[in-house]
């Protein structure tokens, strides 16, 4: 027998081993547990960071449809908001909150203060009465006729900082320095609190509240409204009108129309493109094409605009687009990808062979995801809206670029976008192939935009209008402007030179309260429908990565999109080729030429521009807010 030889362990070595083991597992249990801590509070940090940010935007929202409701209907419908609440599509609500600055709600209305002037800043120490109670920011008193506002009360000092007149062009009389005054507080002020949360339910729910003390008598913006003969719209268009060139030209051309059968028109014709990332396999390779609008040859005075609205310059333009596809200007050969539509805002960027702009564009836009070097469409990826990406859907997208220079490309994002793939039967046709939607022949896109100088500076406050030749029979106009299909007119070619002449129409003014059947051939993106029956085309996303937000307008409806990044502040309009403001875009494989037989090509019709004054075009017209 073969003896084994035996393995074993001293018992103070298992031991110590077992228990080296038990603490290694503690360690690591709890290092493991302090890990997933850590991750998960960083996440819930940048979720509620995230949630806090879409928070005031919709306080912000809450306000300003508080403003849009004593615009429309005066101060007894601004008062009567105290203690609504609303509910919004995208999630989340605001309360609002007011108070009519007066004895009867305990505010001190008549006081007495030293003045104290110190280089260019003016303050006052307030002596009687002991313990006044005044709005916390943004107040306004009364002095020998005019009106002041302070920045902040500081209540422990008994001081009112930072004084300023509402008027810009006065200033507080000099001699008042150290005297002790009689002054009153305005009775023509509302305190404003907007307190919104979002979400509206759950964990992360986060709460911001923005005040604002707002004096109605300071308040100097004036309902949106045209200003008198600044309509541009000539039909049929005029080449010298347009900086059009080697890729693009005005002409003479015919499209058939289903019920009126042959129409002559006059179009700008985008037939080529420029092309930028000309590598055979780079990806990021795209064309494109923009044909300025040459304001001062046509008559458009921008800067007269601009200097009679409080430096301000507002505006609506409005165009026809068609774009080469299946069943429309030539059949199958045409474009299944393309993107086409409004650039504003427009600066050029580049003085070389390829021109380039910066600025916004509003684009019907149909894109591939994702592309290979085999099958591409020629779009910017980062114009591409949707998380995740919309591959062969109709959509409106509104988005911003830097410009480029040479052969490098500028910096662009998609700001807003909102589906029409399968909402809206007017505007998209199947065409003569199963894949999918594409744009129905001559669909109407109007930009309205509104430059004001708001409490966070100069800002665009942009809303997008769309809308189709299709004929009326059917349908049914209302006074609600985000209803689609059947309860929304046709708004047929102006430029048709067969007889038939549809004069140019707009949406109403001064806004959507204000919406007539007379002007319902548009639909506003980003509202409820009334219509059970008709649907709406509502803003789907918003880029977080972008200054962009979205306001309510004065339904409360989230049609706007703010955004600061291009203003009109430091524009010169002198010279039309640097400055065009407004041009027609495109993204696409065009490269037909002008005569090609596969005519792939965009075209513009029937455009126009209207020059607006008023509503915030004013800095008096909001005062600070107080964020809580």
């Amino acid at each position: 027998m073969v003896n084994q030889p035996s393995i074993f362990f001293k018992k103070t070595e298992a031991g110590g081993a077992l228990l080296g083991a038990v603490m290694a597992i503690m360690v690591m249990g709890v290092l493991g547990g302090s890990l997933v801590s850590m991750i998960g509070s960083s996440s819930m940090h940048e979720v509620r960071a995230n949630h806090g940010e879409q928070a005031y935007y919709l306080a912000e929202s809450g306000f300003r449809y508080a403003v849009s409701q004593y615009r429309q209907n005066g101060i007894e419908a601004l008062l009567d908001l105290d203690g609504e609440s609303m509910t919004v599509p995208g999630g989340g609500q605001f309360d609002l909150g007011l108070e009519q600055v007066n004895a009867e709600n305990g505010y001190t209305m008549t006081f007495s203060a030293v003045v104290e002037i110190v280089g260019d800043e003016l303050s006052l120490m307030i002596t009687a009465p002991v313990d006044p109670i005044f709005p916390e920011r943004g107040g306004v008193f009364i002095y020998l006729g005019e009106e002041y506002r302070y920045l902040e009360y500081i209540e422990a000092e008994g001081r009112l900082e930072k004084v300023v007149p509402l008027d810009k062009e006065g200033s507080f009389p000099e001699e008042a320095n150290g005297q002790e005054i009689a002054l009153q507080l305005s009775p023509d002020m509302v305190v404003i609190k907007s307190t919104a949360t979002y979400p509206e339910t759950g964990l992360f729910n986060v709460e911001r509240t923005v005040t604002y003390a707002w004096p109605l008598s300071g308040e100097s913006g004036s309902p949106l409204e045209e200003i008198e003969d600044s309509e541009y719209a000539v039909a049929p268009l005029q080449e010298d009108h347009w900086a059009t060139g080697e890729k693009s030209r005005v002409q003479t051309d015919t499209y058939q129309d289903p019920v009126l059968g042959t129409i002559t028109t006059t179009d700008i014709i985008a037939y080529d493109y420029f092309e930028r990332q000309t590598g055979a396999q780079d990806l990021s390779r795209y064309k494109y094409l923009f044909i300025p609008f040459k304001h001062l040859t046509a008559g458009v005075d921008f800067a007269t605009a601009r200097n009679n609205n409080a430096g301000c310059l507002s505006y609506e333009v409005q165009v026809k687009i068609a774009i080469s596809g299946p069943g429309i200007y030539g059949g199958d050969t045409g474009l299944e990808h393309a993107s086409a539509g409004i650039a504003f805002r427009t600066q050029r960027t580049d003085a070389g062979d390829k021109p380039d702009y910066s600025g916004y564009v509003v684009s019907f836009m149909r894109y591939k995801w994702p592309v290979s070097a085999q099958s591409r469409d020629f779009i910017p990826n980062s114009v591409k809206a949707g998380s995740p990406q919309r591959n062969d859907e109709l959509l409106l997208i509104l988005w911003e670029q830097s410009g480029g220079s040479g052969n490098n490309e500028g910096d662009r994002q998609w700001l807003a976008y909102a589906v029409l793939d399968g909402i809206d039967e007017y505007v998209e046709s199947t065409g003569d192939t199963s894949d999918g939607y594409f744009l129905q022949h001559l669909a109407s896109m109007v930009i309205r935009v509104v430059e004001i100088d708001g409490p966070g500076g100069r800002m665009n406050n942009i809303q997008v209008f769309f809308g189709d030749a299709n004929l009326d029979i059917g349908r049914e106009a209302n006074e609600n402007p985000y209803d689609i299909n059947e309860w929304r007119l046709g708004y047929r070619p102006a430029s048709g030179q067969n007889n038939y002449n549809f004069p140019v129409k707009w949406p109403s003014l001064p806004g959507m309260l204000n919406w007539h059947m007379d002007n319902d051939r548009f639909s506003a993106v980003g509202g409820d429908p009334v219509q059970e029956t008709g649907g709406a085309v509502q803003w789907s996303g918003l880029n977080n990565s972008s200054d962009a937000v979205l306001l309510v307008d004065d339904r409360g409806e989230y049609t706007v999109v703010q955004d600061s990044t291009y203003t009109t502040q430091a524009a010169s309009f002198s010279d039309e080729n640097v400055r065009p403001e407004v041009a027609m875009h495109a993204f696409g494989n065009l490269n037909d030429g002008p005569d090609g037989p596969e005519r792939r090509r965009v075209y513009f019709m029937d455009f126009a521009i209207r020059l607006l004054k008023g509503d915030g075009s004013s800095s008096r017209s909001f005062i600070n807010p107080i964020q809580q």
